[in-house]
């Protein structure tokens, strides 16, 4: 497993990180889309702790109706950057990923 600090957090690939870089693509594959759809949910988790109680639920709303264009309009209105949050939301779920697997090993 790869040492863990920021510059390997950063460049190496997660399966790398946790020890399973001989996993066959499939399960890679299948990993991987579960890992989005992790970090997808702790995004909108974060842009509705910096929503107003009243502008979670036109949130919710457009989410609802799932016109992206209306979502990223909205988000930009707000001034909440989709892209700089789902980085740091990637990177936080890989650090927790690499240091788990890291203290399971141990």
């Amino acid at each position: 497993m790869a040492k863990l600090d920021v510059k390997n957090l950063i460049e190496e690939d997660i399966f790398d990180l946790i020890g399973l870089k001989n996993l066959d693509e499939k399960t890679k594959d299948d990993l991987r889309l579960k890992i989005l759809e992790s970090v997808t949910n702790r995004v909108l988790l974060r842009v509705s702790d910096l929503l107003k109680d009243d502008e979670i639920k036109h949130w919710e709303k457009l989410l609802d109706e799932g016109n992206n264009d209306k979502i990223h309009a909205y988000l930009k209105e707000k001034n909440i950057d989709l892209k700089k949050l789902m980085i740091e939301e990637s990177l936080i779920y890989k650090q927790q990923l690499a240091e788990s697997f890291q203290k399971a090993k141990e």
